[in-house]
């Protein structure tokens, strides 16, 4: 099993200081359980930006979802847009 975590993107093309601490706590995570971590950028995309540009050495791999025209990662969207959606 792999601990994947998703990371937001600040307006300036960054990522969130919030999804650098989650990256620090889904590390502590894979360790603990003996796994990989994996992150997913998931927003506007830098110039010839690749994911190890991005993603710190802490992850086994990285993957990017997006382009310029997506304006960012929105949590409290994808998660109002889920919910009930398995009853």
């Amino acid at each position: 099993m792999t601990v994947l975590c998703l990371i937001e993107t600040e307006a300036g093309g960054g990522a969130a200081d919030a999804s650098t601490r989650a990256l620090v706590v889904a590390r502590g995570l894979a360790d603990s359980a003996g796994e990989d971590l994996a992150a997913v950028w998931v927003g506007p995309l830098l110039r010839r930006s690749t994911p190890r540009d991005w993603c710190p050495p802490v992850c086994s791999s990285a993957w990017a979802i997006g382009s310029a025209g997506m304006s960012g990662y929105a949590p409290l969207g994808l998660g109002a847009g889920t919910v009930g959606a398995g009853r």
